[in-house]
């Protein structure tokens, strides 16, 4: 019997709240040139972003659709998912209630299994990585799932001020949960020294044990911690750096809130 070979998986966190879709979109787009690779964004707190990002505005196929067929034994269904250049896609629904979120509907189970289900679905149609977006705080099962079973974790820090809370989660994770600390990445939007030097892992004695990685925003950067040097740099294009947000026709958000309304 042929033992399937396992993604590879990436969790872009937004653990201070950042709206972080458009760093996700823009690493799944680049590992889709050289890999097959599935962006999916966990609604753990049932606030759609990518949809919006990628213009993605279906009533019927999003995440929330997977969650509730796999909380009613129907197992994953493909159908659901978007596929545009090369890139398959699973987004939360734009048009979801913000009163009665998808995980406030289904079993516990299910939320904590539905990373798995996606890694191992994945594994059967080929998937070499797959990117989960992940709103979540460690108490969301689907963010902590999906973190516990990564391979790469990118959280983006704009304010120095969210820097000891970042940390509080890193250091939660490795201490309690054995997570390895190589494998966070932390992503400044300015002043990388000052942000290393917030970035140190302490044992009980207050000695330093670990500096967790602190990188720039930019692709070749990212994907270096990501992959390695496993893809061509000589790819990827010279404005290839990340950027905060990337916005669909103020029309089209406006038509999509009215029809939802």
């Amino acid at each position: 019997m042929v033992k399937i070979k396992e993604p590879k998986v990436i969790v872009s966190w937004a653990c201070t709240g950042y709206n972080n879709s458009g760093l996700s979109l823009r690493i799944a787009r680049e590992l889709s040139r050289h890999y097959k690779s599935l962006l999916v964004e966990l609604p753990c707190l049932g606030i759609p972003r990518l949809g919006f990002v990628c213009n993605i505005m279906d009533r019927e196929r999003h995440a929330e659709a997977a969650i509730l067929d796999l909380d009613n034994g129907k197992g994953f269904n493909w159908d659901l998912v978007h596929k545009a250049d090369g890139l398959s896609l699973l987004p939360a629904n734009v048009f979801a209630a913000p009163d009665y979120p998808v995980f406030s509907k289904v079993e516990m189970n299910t939320l904590i299994e539905f990373p798995r289900t996606v890694v191992n679905e994945g594994a059967k149609k080929e998937y070499q990585w797959i990117v989960f977006d992940c709103q979540g705080q460690l108490t969301n099962p689907m963010t902590f799932f999906a973190l516990k079973q990564s391979e790469k974790v990118l959280i983006p820090v704009d304010n120095p001020g969210d820097a000891a809370y970042v940390l509080a989660n890193i250091k939660r994770l490795v201490n309690v949960f054995k997570q390895p600390a190589s494998k966070f990445l932390v992503l400044a939007s300015a002043d990388l020294e000052e942000m290393r030097k917030l970035m140190v892992l302490k044992n009980e004695e207050q000695k330093q044990e670990y500096n967790v990685k602190v990188a720039a925003r930019e692709m070749k950067d990212i994907l270096n911690f990501c992959v390695g040097n496993q893809i061509s740099y000589l790819n990827i294009e010279q404005n290839d750096t990340f950027y905060e947000e990337q916005h669909v026709d103020d029309l089209e958000v406006k038509e999509a809130v009215r029809i939802k309304l």
